[in-house]
């Protein structure tokens, strides 16, 4: 085991972002943590990195000396930034920024940073995380802005890493290639999926279908319940009238029929209010990301 967040909370303002949050990431192991726009991925990012606080929660790192790479999903570089860069590992960056195809990058001047796209800023980012070799990479978006060399070096090397990684992309066909396992944050709650996103998406739906019908036939046995009370109550209704009558044999035999049909209307209440408490929940329908491609 690499790190493990326990119940992590996160809230801005009235908003809460984070209800609970727990997972766990092990050594070597490759993750992607997906959800639709505003469910806190880039939040429970920065407080794995140690960038921002949770509100309550607690994160156990096995390893007090473990180091994080942290790509973030808006990149930005400066002459400045690859400048410290080359002074501590220049052929590693620089080879790594042309696997990526990005050449000739200590021949750069300000002119050309100026003119950086959003892909070359990413490209560049990445080669600087990647080059430090952190125990964790925590690469949020990484394949925004990126050409398709980028997006397969990444997914090829990712396999060849050694580090865990946390992924939030909304790529998935480089969730495909790079993830074992699935996290999915939606109601401000975490939950695990095996495998890749494929699997993910199978199961959720599968899950989904389930649960919606065993919702369906619940709500039939409600209905059903509820027929059964609105007909005792009727038929307990008339035999309290016929115990109302003068004649005894007739009175006490109304009396006993009110009182096994008050007595099975309370059952079938109490059996009701059970199904309606403890029964399952119709699934909510989920905010499905929109996945878009964008080149260099």
């Amino acid at each position: 085991m690499l790190l493990r967040c326990i119940d992590i909370e996160k809230s801005f303002g009235d908003l809460s972002i984070l209800k609970g949050v727990s997972l766990e990431i092990r050594r070597g192991e490759k993750i992607g943590l997906v959800g639709s726009n505003g469910a806190g991925k880039s939040t429970l990012a920065n407080i794995i990195f140690g960038e921002m606080a949770a509100d309550a929660g607690t994160i156990l790192r096995y390893d007090q000396d473990i180091r994080v790479g942290y790509l973030r999903q808006a990149a930005a570089y400066s002459l400045n930034t690859l400048n410290a860069v080359l002074a501590e590992r220049s052929e590693s960056f620089l080879e790594t920024a042309s696997q990526m195809g990005l050449n000739q990058v200590a021949r750069w001047d300000e002119e050309r940073f100026q003119a950086l796209s959003g892909g070359e800023k990413t490209k560049l980012a990445l080669a600087q995380v990647w080059t430090s070799r952190p125990d964790l990479l925590i690469l949020d978006e990484p394949t925004n802005h990126m050409d398709i060399h980028g997006v397969e070096w990444l997914a090829e090397e990712m396999k060849k890493y050694q580090g865990a990684a946390l992924i939030i992309s909304h790529d998935r066909w480089f969730l495909d290639q790079a993830v074992t396992r699935i996290y999915e944050l939606e109601w401000g709650k975490a939950k695990e999926y095996p495998g890749n996103y494929s699997f993910y998406r199978q199961e959720k739906q599968r899950q989904f279908a389930s649960q919606l019908h065993r919702y369906h036939t619940e709500q039939k046995e409600q209905r059903q319940i509820e027929a059964d009370i609105t007909r005792l109550k009727q038929w307990s209704a008339k035999a309290h009238r016929e115990a109302g009558k003068t004649d005894e044999h007739l009175k006490e035999y109304g009396r006993k029929k009110a009182k096994l049909r008050d007595q099975q209307i309370k059952s079938r209440i109490k059996m009701l209010e059970r199904k309606k408490s403890e029964g399952t929940k119709r699934p909510r329908e989920e905010s499905r990301p929109q996945f878009e491609f964008e080149a260099a």
